[in-house]
């Protein structure tokens, strides 16, 4: 829910992230390698040709799903169990031989969409449209994403459209959320600068002759 606390910092921060957001958000948002077998490049220090099978990894000599467990881009079993291209049940068989504790910090869900991983069933469905005002103050406000990041996970989902990062602002701007000129104020200020004619009360004309 927004209060009001959440629009003045928001106008504060005039478009960058907000500190402090929450761990989930920093998570969601953040570039994370995808793992799995031939997906990217190995983890282990050979290639995929190389890997083991799944007698290998029970042998107590080896000690790749130790190395796994402890790689920076590894976040729990089910990811080792991708990497290796086996059952989640032979690492936790290996694991359990070899006396390793597996990582449990919870997997990267790749078929899911980075918003819809930041709003779950929190809108409805009809409300999420990068045209819609309320739906971009929320993403701004609530859940404290910078106009970049608004734009570019807007992008991710809505292919079809060319979202940047100044449409983003401007609507922002439109429900004074930020301060700027709104897109009202910007086209009132077009017509005078171009002397445009208009209709008087009485059916005459008045002409602005500023630019003569």
């Amino acid at each position: 829910m927004i209060e009001a606390k959440d629009i003045i910092e928001g106008r504060k921060r005039d478009g960058k992230a907000k500190e402090g957001r929450s761990d989930d958000v920093e998570e969601i948002l953040s570039d994370r390698e995808i793992v799995g077998f031939q997906t990217e490049l190995p983890l282990l220090e050979r290639g995929y040709s190389d890997y083991p099978d799944e007698g290998e990894l029970l042998r107590p000599s080896n000690n790749d799903i130790e190395k796994l467990a402890n790689h920076g881009s590894i976040h729990d079993k089910e990811e080792i169990a991708a990497e290796l291209n086996v059952d989640v049940g032979v690492v936790d068989k290996a694991a359990e031989l070899h006396g390793i504790d597996l990582p449990t910090g919870g997997s990267f869900d790749v078929s899911v969409s980075r918003l819809d991983q930041l709003l779950g069933d929190e809108l409805p469905e009809d409300m999420i449209d990068p045209q819609n005002p309320l739906f971009l103050s929320i993403l701004y406000l609530e859940h404290g994403l910078s106009i970049s990041e608004m734009a570019d996970i807007l992008a991710e989902n809505f292919s079809t459209a060319n979202i940047r990062s100044s449409e983003v602002r401007q609507t922002l701007v439109d429900t004074r959320v930020l301060k700027g000129k709104t897109s009202a104020e910007q086209e009132e200020r077009h017509k005078q600068n171009r002397g445009e004619v208009n209709r008087t009360t009485n059916g005459g004309i008045n002409i602005s002759t500023s630019q003569f």
